[in-house]
């Protein structure tokens, strides 16, 4: 088997072979027609490989399927980074895949050199710079770095009437008291945050518990739409080869077992 792409290659080398072996004989290409189902061939360059190999070690797309990894290259790094948004470690990952891809050409030439653990990392540059760009961005989202807040465009919370607050003795805060703030007060301007978890939540006694259920519904949602929309690539193979009873029996029990369990939450 050989992608009917690169025919004239496979005639061309078999024809350099010939000749360097010193054969008067003429090798001869011919293509044969058979019944037989060819095997999955998905071409790659450094980019894609990596996430490649990642869908193949869940399973090898059969011939002529829709190849997932092409949305992988989004989707992967995308949740990586809903689940590890941080601007500060992601910036730290984004640097060190960037490194490893504009050195590219010099690791090349010594990897026989180098470790198994450094030989993983520089496999996987492209996927270590694509998550930690990624993880920066949710970081921008989640108004994380290093576990500290950013107040980049201003918080629209703004404490201004101190007269309902508990004070002490000297007519001072007490600072171990709790206040609650009303969206529908003085101390909220009325504009949400530009974009992003407004700092002022960094100051919150309930800021964890805010923050993780913000993060874990959002990571919940967009792996119930990952894996919806890898039900509907399945829809899209059993219609292209025909396999009627398929859609029926796999695709629709699929879709809504899926839904039912987790979509409608």
């Amino acid at each position: 088997w050989c992608p009917k792409l690169q025919l004239n290659e496979v005639d061309r080398a078999l024809k350099r072979g010939a000749q360097a072996a010193g054969s008067e004989a003429a090798p001869i290409l011919n293509t044969v027609t058979t019944r037989s189902t060819p095997p999955t061939y998905h071409r790659t360059n450094t980019l894609t490989k990596g996430y490649q190999a990642i869908i193949d070690a869940y399973g090898v797309a059969s011939y002529q399927e829709i190849n997932p990894a092409i949305f992988t290259i989004i989707t992967f790094p995308f949740l990586f980074g809903i689940m590890f948004g941080d601007i500060g470690h992601g910036l730290i990952m984004f640097l060190a895949g960037l490194y490893l891809v504009l050195k590219e050409n010099y690791f090349s030439k010594r990897l026989k050199s180098y470790e198994e653990i450094f030989l993983m990392m520089y496999h996987g540059r492209y996927i270590i710079m694509m998550n930690g760009l990624f993880a920066v961005y949710a970081g921008f989202l989640y108004n994380d770095i290093f576990s500290l807040s950013l107040n980049i465009f201003g918080s629209s919370w703004q404490p201004t009437n101190f007269t309902q607050y508990e004070k002490n003795s000297s007519h001072y805060i007490n600072p171990d008291a709790i206040y609650g703030m009303d969206p529908k007060g003085q101390e909220y301007s009325g504009n949400p945050y530009l974009f992003g978890v407004d700092p002022f939540w960094n100051l919150a006694e309930n800021k964890l518990t805010f923050v993780n259920s913000y993060k874990m519904k959002l990571a919940v949602i967009l792996g119930l739409t990952q894996m919806t929309f890898g039900l509907i690539l399945s829809l899209f193979n059993y219609k292209f080869k025909g396999k009627v009873v398929d859609v029926y029996c796999t695709f629709l029990p699929q879709m809504i077992f899926l839904q039912c369990l987790i979509g409608y939450l």
